[in-house]
């Protein structure tokens, strides 16, 4: 696993994964259950930002509880 920064402003789908041991799949799961609302870039890639990361550690707490 590559070592990420967490002073980068924007992460990409598989990078943001990784700080939380998800794969974009996952991700793009809770995308579409409204759970995480990802930026889009012009090329239509996903880029996520540090404030979405308390959203993402609900979403790992959710997992955990049910």
């Amino acid at each position: 696993m590559n070592k990420i920064s967490t002073t980068t402003k924007h992460y990409s789908i598989r990078a943001f994964g990784d700080l939380f041991g998800l794969a974009p799949a996952t991700l793009r799961y809770y995308e579409s259950l409204g759970l995480l609302k990802p930026q889009r870039a012009v090329n239509q890639r996903r880029y996520y930002t540090k404030m979405m990361l308390t959203g993402c550690v609900f979403c790992c707490i959710l997992k955990i509880l049910v």
